[in-house]
């Protein structure tokens, strides 16, 4: 990608999604030039690097474990800070990357003003969810790492990823759709 700037294409759900995003940062990090090829959802993305019209996708093992499983696409690393235990034989990119970190999260929200007992009891109750041995072990399989901190946590990490985020928005020049 280096010595050929703009000669591998990237698939992404769309513009400004979390697979745009991942692949801007790192060209950002690694200072190279991949040409961003947005869809319209995963799924197209996905089918035409299998089908050998783009030459990657960034996406998450939800949608491309299927397909890694049945030898159509190859992983080469994971986008996270530490190894997936789902794939661990992965390296991630970070670790010829420095300072290269994305993953999807996933968090419950209720709305605005729902009375802290409430919000309390239902932290309190995914917390022994998450805990379950049978679905932590489920929640896991498919590359999916749980944790648990509560609202405020999930609150900060929002606020922090976004900043985080629009700083490789504005650096890689991507435009939202209003």
């Amino acid at each position: 990608a280096k010595a050929s700037p703009g000669s591998i294409n990237y698939a992404s759900a769309g513009i400004a999604t979390p697979a745009h995003l991942a692949g801007e940062m790192l060209n950002l990090l690694a200072d190279i030039k991949m040409t961003h090829v947005p869809y319209k959802g995963a799924a197209p993305a996905l089918l035409d690097v299998i089908a050998g019209n783009v030459q990657a996708i960034l996406t998450g093992p939800l949608a491309a474990g299927p397909h890694i499983a049945n030898g159509k696409v190859t992983a080469l690393a994971t986008t996270g800070s530490q190894r997936n235990p789902s794939l661990p034989e992965l390296p991630t990119i970070a670790e010829t990357v420095p300072g290269y970190e994305i993953s999807q999260s996933w968090g419950i929200t209720v709305p605005a003003g729902t009375p802290a007992p409430i919000v309390k009891q239902l932290e309190a109750e995914m917390t022994k969810v998450l805990a379950l041995p049978d679905v932590h072990e489920r929640i896991t399989r498919l590359g999916v790492v749980p944790a648990t901190g509560g609202g405020q946590a999930f609150a900060a990490f929002i606020a922090a990823e976004r900043k985080r985020l629009n700083d490789v928005i504005s650096k890689a020049g991507i435009v939202l759709a209003e």
